[in-house]
């Protein structure tokens, strides 16, 4: 059996195992099969239209696929480090939202696996198994993970006249071949682009830290729980965003932003576990202040990135839920750095009349309160 090392570890940087990452169901790494009545030949991957998958048609495999394309799946599918939980302090990241007695809920996840039970509380869970339909950030289905992981590497490739190693600088382009060793030749990673590269690989160069509570081997993360638990209950499922715009968020990265995170995160693996550690550890806690700074310092260190990660998804969502939102029983469960702040979309939903408030145990601390105005 293979140990968690060699799977590519079970760490991730912080920044995007909460924001950026989305964790899909291990594939099948055989030759993907047309749609049962489709006569037609298929090209490979990288020579798809999107129109194309997005109809349904899947695409083979060009011959440099096969590793970078397990390479991903080992990235989605990983998982990250937590603190120990402690004992629970505060209140889970939902909310009702209400419009003239007709009420909604709004769910902060993290894109892990964890205990979707604990974290969704007794109201979630009610809420959840009640809702109407159900609005994850994409659709989550087996057929959408694969969509989006082909549709994904098709814009991973750099440039012919471009390279990876030539885009790092040498001790991180050391490091990333190190840490990349088994999963990925040299010659195929020096052909992906950054923004690749900080989604897919540099969780390998996270030294693997030791067992902790939290974590469930074998679980789906919390969103695609979400997922299937309303797919088995026969509940309609929508994404607040299609498949390619969520692609175009990861891909439109600038290029030097993407080479600085991959440095950054291979620069100190060791700050980045143990980052990512509290603030997973926070979550199941559900102590909120630990969120809301790693929040704030997204915002205030790096407001473009901040402006295309949330915000203006942000927006777009809230203009798609308010077309449902008035029908009650909706249940919307996102990122939870989607919540806060006065982007978020906690406010976002209150300036447009409705009710939003958060739903806290009858014992709730005061002082976990999350401030969603200044």
């Amino acid at each position: 059996m293979r140990t968690d090392r060699e799977r590519g570890g079970p760490d991730a940087p912080p920044h995007l195992a909460l924001h950026v990452g989305r964790r899909g169901p291990r594939l099948p790494l055989d030759e993907p099969q047309a749609p049962e009545g489709c006569g037609r030949k298929w090209t490979w991957a990288w020579r798809t239209p999107p129109w194309r998958l997005e109809r349904g048609e899947v695409p083979t495999r060009p011959p440099w696929l096969a590793p970078a394309f397990a390479l991903l799946a080992a990235a989605l599918t990983a998982a990250a480090p937590v603190a120990a939980a402690t004992a629970r302090r505060g209140a889970p990241l939902l909310w009702r939202v209400e419009w003239y007695g007709r009420r909604s809920h709004l769910f902060g996840t993290v894109h892990l696996p964890l205990d979707l039970d604990a974290a969704l509380g007794e109201e979630g869970r009610a809420a959840l198994a009640d809702a109407k339909r159900v609005f994850l950030e994409i659709d989550t289905s087996p057929d959408a993970a694969l969509t989006f992981l082909l549709q994904a590497l098709h814009r991973a490739r750099l440039p012919e006249n471009e390279s990876l190693h030539a885009l790092l600088r040498p001790t991180a382009w050391t490091r990333l071949t190190t840490a990349t060793k088994g999963f990925l030749p040299p010659e195929l990673l020096d052909r992906l682009e950054p923004w690749f590269v900080a989604l897919a690989v540099v969780h390998l160069a996270v030294p693997p830290g030791r067992p902790v509570p939290g974590i469930r081997a074998g679980t789906l993360p919390l969103d695609q729980q979400i997922g299937e638990r309303a797919r088995a209950r026969s509940i309609p499922i929508e994404g607040l965003e299609s498949i390619l715009d969520h692609l175009q968020v990861l891909s439109r990265m600038p290029r030097k932003e993407g080479v600085e995170m991959v440095e950054e995160a291979l620069a100190n693996p060791a700050a980045n576990r143990d980052a990512l550690a509290t603030l997973v550890g926070a979550y199941i806690a559900e102590d909120d202040r630990p969120l809301l700074k790693a929040f704030g310092k997204l915002a205030r260190h790096n407001p473009a990135l901040a402006e295309r990660l949330l915000y203006r998804r942000n927006q777009a969502w809230c203009e798609r839920l308010v077309l449902w939102l008035r029908d009650g029983r909706m249940f919307i469960a996102a990122g939870a750095a989607h919540m806060f702040g006065n982007r978020g979309l906690v406010t976002l939903l209150r300036e447009r009349g409705y009710l939003v408030e958060r739903v806290r145990p009858t014992a709730a601390s005061p002082s976990t309160s999350v401030r969603t105005r200044g």
